[in-house]
């Protein structure tokens, strides 16, 4: 792996600033696991204060960062090839607060290739896992899906996404987001296809992969039952 480094303060406000004008989504995680997973999501850069040498970024996703914040976090520009680890100074569901790093590591090519943040979606060899196979959806469909608190019971609000695949056993979503659900999350199947159920079907998300088709493109896994 070649890399080197941009350690021109100026030089490093400046590419943050462009992505943050461009409104640029980038890899963010943790090493550290949070209920057994490492916590990946995407951000964007919110705010670049020079003066106070600070900047801040958002999820995007709406519920918000799932990190600790006496851990650092790790964040990627994959479009640029560029990378770096901070730590955190202030920690919240909707923004983090960082100070301006003294480097960014920039990124082989070949490098960026192999890494993998979230597991890629390989049909065939999932496939033995189901019980039920599962039918390739048709182009278009949407599912209107809910939330579901796993203590309280209570509904979140309705979000709706494309439909992947289904079967009598479960099916999968397509989600723009690596942190939008994560395995365990409860959820109620309330529309298929633009058309309402007399009753929701309850699932449980089983998994998150990144398709191999699409960057920002995941599937969500989600068993009935």
């Amino acid at each position: 792996m070649s890399q080197s480094v941009i350690n021109d303060d100026l030089e490093i406000a400046g590419v943050l600033k462009a992505l943050s004008q461009t409104k640029t989504k980038l890899w963010c995680w943790q090493n550290t696991k949070v209920n057994g997973l490492r916590p990946v999501h995407y951000c964007q850069i919110q705010k670049v204060d020079q003066i106070k040498k600070l900047f801040y970024i958002k999820p995007t996703n709406k519920n918000g960062f799932r990190f600790v914040e006496k851990e650092p976090i790790f964040i990627f520009a994959q479009q640029r090839c560029i990378a770096c680890k901070l730590d955190i100074r202030d920690l919240n569901k909707q923004g983090i607060t960082l100070g301006l790093p003294d480097k960014l590591n920039v990124l082989d090519e070949t490098f960026i290739d192999q890494v993998q943040l979230v597991e890629k979606e390989d049909e065939v060899a999932n496939e033995h896992k189901r019980e039920v196979p599962r039918k390739t959806a048709n182009s278009g469909q949407m599912v209107g899906v809910r939330k579901i608190n796993s203590e309280t019971g209570e509904l979140d609000t309705l979000d709706f996404y494309t439909l992947y695949d289904m079967s009598k056993g479960g099916m999968g979503l397509k989600s723009s987001d690596p942190a939008e659900f994560q395995p365990g999350d409860k959820v109620g199947i309330v529309s298929v296809d633009g058309k309402s159920l007399a009753k929701r079907i309850e699932g449980v998300v089983m998994s998150v992969r990144q398709t191999e088709d699409i960057i920002e493109s995941f599937k969500v896994g989600i068993k009935f039952g």
